[in-house]
């Protein structure tokens, strides 16, 4: 909510664990978005980082207010922070001994990630003419500051280490979007945030883009009766061409296995279990069913005397909201939702200590509504409780990843091109 306010700078004090404070101060009118914690440690540093700066237009008389909800989505790698009627959004959040600081984690490395997202603080929705960002920060490694006109960020600067708290203002050219993240070798702590906008002086961009990428055709087409032990290949390494050709330069064998093949010998079991997303995924490829370690909740308990801690959860849901709606799945005639899976795996090494964490496969049965799929189930991954998508590109990879529930990635679900 937008309201005009002449001479007045708020303060807002955001916190992953203190109720917001607002206060108000007199001083030159200028549009300011604030997260702060309530008590703030006196800064040892400061400074002024003038960054690709032309014109600088500090007048206009609009405030924006905020209050301090937040909104966990997922846990570990995958936690989200949302801050209602702020637009702004903690990616790979934590607080945990550090709860009174906004702390982006170092980006993960467990061995299941794809393209793993770093940990980043940023807003979902414009903010025009955003020209100045002042921070009070401790990062042992230093951060990356991304900002632009759209949510492709034109520019990006590492900004220096600080093993103490420092406060620094960072001037910038006329903005709409900026994200702080986390690089590979160390945590970001945030006390506060204050961002100065000046709406005369922003574009209005759309938030969005899309992408090329390449998926192989499934060489199989037949799945009913497949009999025990067959033994079917898929591709694990390609590499393709600007025209669209290609070389299969690996493959990978998977054999099908019912029940009965390790009933009789338990220690079979270990031989049949899958974990790995790219092996679930491409086992469902071939042979449209699920690895025998995955289980409904209700038979996780019998499932486990065999496959202990490879003991997966399978769920199955037929919803349209959600992130169903970032896909274009498709609904056969004689259905009315469209039927998908979820398959967990594990993210950071806590799943066999109860915790499922934040990875999943999806697995639209029916396909999308894509003509070049002919009909075959698409699986999608997901490692942050499904902010972000990818698709299994049947070539031992998953695809570019796109927005699916929030707006992490910048891009949204756009139809590979196949090639048979």
């Amino acid at each position: 909510m937008k309201k005009k306010i002449f001479m007045l700078l708020p303060l807002l004090i955001l916190t992953s664990c203190t109720n917001s404070v607002t206060i108000y101060s007199e001083t030159s009118s200028q549009d300011v978005v604030t997260s702060s914690q309530d008590a703030v440690t006196s800064s040892k540093e400061s400074g002024t980082l003038n960054l690709n700066t032309k014109d600088i237009d500090r007048t206009n008389e609009e405030v924006v207010t905020m209050t301090n909800q937040e909104k966990d989505y997922g846990r570990s790698t995958g936690s989200y922070y949302y801050y209602p009627g702020t637009n702004l959004e903690a990616y790979r959040y934590s607080g945990g001994s550090f709860s009174d600081f906004l702390c982006l984690l170092k980006r993960p490395t467990f061995s299941t990630l794809w393209n793993v997202l770093p940990s980043a603080l940023y807003n979902n929705a414009s903010y025009p003419g955003l020209y100045e960002i002042d921070l009070k920060y401790k990062a042992p490694t230093g951060f990356n500051l991304k900002y632009g006109t759209t949510r492709d960020y034109e520019y990006s600067h590492n900004i220096e280490s600080s093993s103490s708290y420092k406060e620094l203002s960072i001037i910038i050219d006329h903005s709409n979007y900026f994200s702080i993240e986390a690089n590979d070798t160390g945590n970001v702590y945030i006390q506060s945030i204050t961002l100065k906008y000046n709406p005369s002086k922003g574009n209005s961009q759309n938030n969005h883009s899309t992408y090329t990428a390449y998926r192989l055709a499934v060489p199989y087409t037949e799945f009913d009766d497949i009999a025990e032990g067959e033994k079917r290949s898929i591709p694990t390494s390609v590499t393709y061409t600007t025209t669209g050709e290609y070389i299969i330069n690996e493959t990978k064998e998977y054999t099908y296995h019912t029940a009965a093949y390790y009933l009789d010998d338990y220690s079979k079991a270990s031989e049949v279990a899958l974990t790995d997303p790219l092996d679930i995924a491409a086992y469902y490829t071939l042979f449209h069913d699920f690895p025998l370690n995955y289980a409904y909740q209700s038979d996780m308990s019998d499932l486990k005397s065999y496959f202990g801690s490879s003991t997966r959860q399978l769920s199955q849901y037929n919803r349209t909201d959600g992130y169903a709606k970032s896909v274009p799945y498709y609904v056969p005639l004689n259905r009315n939702t469209p039927q998908y899976y979820e398959l967990d795996f594990d993210t950071n090494g806590t799943y066999a200590n109860g915790q499922r964490g934040t990875g999943r496969l999806v697995i639209f049965e029916y396909g999308f509504k894509n003509s070049s799929y002919l009909g075959q189930p698409v699986i999608l991954y997901t490692d942050d409780h499904y902010a972000t998508f990818a698709e299994y590109m049947n070539d031992g990879t998953f695809g570019p990843k796109f927005d699916a529930e929030k707006l992490r990635t910048n891009l949204i679900y756009s139809e590979p091109i196949t090639l048979i």
